[in-house]
């Protein structure tokens, strides 16, 4: 069982990862981060929000608290953002609805439910290591040992073009580049994004 503070670094740690769609969930800055955890924590207990669930949660713990993690999902991700929404209210927060709409619609329905040929893929949403532990082989570790946890599997992740050290960890695990094109961004101007693809391996490496 995660207790308050692991969630929190659960929470933050998502925060972090990636600097355009979870700002536009929750907000910028400090304020963000803080909204975040907030509602993440619930969110995650409750098990009813199909993308953040606890069961979608691999974490590294050490000494008691989170110090990195992976977000994933097997199959079409069909998200609805409605108990984010129902726990901020709740808590008295003001979430940008439209923003949240923007994130369903360009950013998980576009990479996780439209595909058709995702039934059986493990999408890797996020892998988050603490900022103190980022280059010292902790983001390699996590991921091998949940490879190794779900086997023979094809696994697809997306990634922002700019993460050099990202993208060589991916490759060093069998990824390859299959997909360039935009991501997502609240700004006119948006990333530039590598869809990585680890095909179904017979001999489960």
């Amino acid at each position: 069982m995660l207790s308050i503070e692991q969630y929190a670094d659960i929470a933050r740690l998502i925060y972090q990862t990636d600097p355009y769609i979870y700002p536009a969930i929750f907000g910028y800055g400090d304020e963000g981060i803080q909204c975040a955890i907030s509602i993440l924590s619930e969110v995650f207990e409750c098990k009813k929000d199909e993308m953040f669930s606890k069961d979608n949660l691999y974490v590294l713990e050490e000494r008691g608290r989170i110090i990195a993690l992976i977000l994933w999902y097997k199959g079409k991700l069909n998200w609805d953002p409605k108990y984010i929404i129902e726990i901020a209210e709740k808590k008295g927060i003001i979430l940008d609805k439209n923003n949240i709409e923007l994130v369903r619609k360009e950013y998980v329905e576009y990479c996780y439910a439209d595909s058709t040929d995702n039934n059986n893929t493990v999408s890797i949403i996020n892998v988050c290591v603490s900022e103190n532990k980022r280059r010292t082989g902790i983001g390699s570790k996590i991921l091998e040992s949940f490879i190794f946890e779900q086997g023979s599997q094809t696994y697809e992740l997306t990634v922002l073009a700019d993460n050099a050290h990202a993208i060589s960890v991916y490759k060093k695990f069998g990824f390859s580049i299959v997909k360039t094109e935009e991501g997502f961004a609240l700004i006119p101007q948006r990333p530039l994004c590598y869809t990585m693809r680890r095909e179904y391996a017979n001999n489960g490496e």
